[in-house]
């Protein structure tokens, strides 16, 4: 019976954020054991506007540990999936605000600037019910059925984490390679566009020859380091699925080999038809 007591052991109390810690704890043990809320801290609080609120605070503390604050955050609740989905879409946002505001500003209407920002929105909640869905059907075929909504809402927090710095890290190389030549982006498209298959990756690459200074080589450096800081987090991300949803070692290795499986047969098929067609 004292079995579940070894998983729930997650919950930090720092002196530097004692009260919020605190407050973090009281609110797991009112849901772990149904209490109703007589202090004020416990009192209901709009999800949407405390992910707002504590947006760079939770980005900062999903760096340091993901495990934890996902075990924080997820417990199942209709709530924190609301909270997921106020944060994914505060992070892409402000990823799709970097990207655009790395080229020229001035040449864009506001239209297309609203456009643009918003049209990423989509695109990342399309790869991150993906991930939730393969998750999810990960954990059950490897006999380890798992809550959809708990699944869900670690999709959230991880895949707009990972689109914040994959956007960043393009911003920041657009950034210096704009820096060398204004119009290299607005070129790059429209060579990729006019030039066939088989030249373009030649022509493309052969485009950053007309680089030159430091810029461009500084603004490579520091993407490359932010992707190579999104590849090691998710990798320490992997875990708080396992912590989450309190499943042993085994299950996640081989949720994550059956994920892995799957992804890469929804992306070879689709390639295989178009070859082959």
């Amino acid at each position: 019976a004292l079995a579940p007591l070894q998983r729930r052991q997650m919950q930090e109390l720092r002196e530097s954020r004692w009260d919020d810690d605190v407050t973090a704890l009281m609110r797991q043990i009112q849901h772990e054991c149904d209490l109703t809320a007589d202090c004020p801290e416990l009192k209901s609080v709009s999800p949407l506007r405390d992910a707002v609120v504590h947006f760079f605070r939770d980005l900062l503390d999903l760096h340091a540990s993901p495990s934890r604050f996902l075990s924080r955050h997820n417990t199942g609740r209709l709530k924190e999936v609301h909270r997921a989905i106020a944060f994914f879409a505060c992070a892409v946002l402000l990823g799709d605000i970097a990207l655009f505001g790395s080229s020229r500003w001035d040449e864009k209407s506001w239209t297309d600037l609203v456009t643009g920002v918003l049209s990423g929105i989509p695109v990342w909640l399309a790869l991150s019910m993906l991930l939730a869905v393969s998750l999810w059907l990960s954990w059950w075929l490897v006999g380890a059925r798992a809550h959809f909504r708990k699944v869900l809402t670690n999709s959230l927090y991880q895949t707009g984490f990972l689109a914040l710095l994959i956007l960043f890290a393009f911003s920041i190389f657009i950034t210096g390679v704009g820096v060398s030549k204004p119009t290299f982006v607005q070129d790059a498209l429209a060579l990729a566009l006019d030039t066939p298959g088989a030249q373009r990756t030649e022509r493309l690459l052969a485009s950053f020859d007309d680089l030159g200074g430091p810029a461009p080589f500084v603004g490579l450096v520091l993407a490359s380091l932010l992707l190579l800081d999104a590849v090691i987090w998710g990798m320490r991300a992997w875990g708080a699925h396992r912590v989450v949803l309190q499943k042993r070692r085994w299950h996640s290795a081989a949720a994550l080999l059956v994920m892995f499986v799957m992804l890469g047969m929804s992306i070879a098929f689709p390639a295989w038809v178009g070859i082959v067609a």
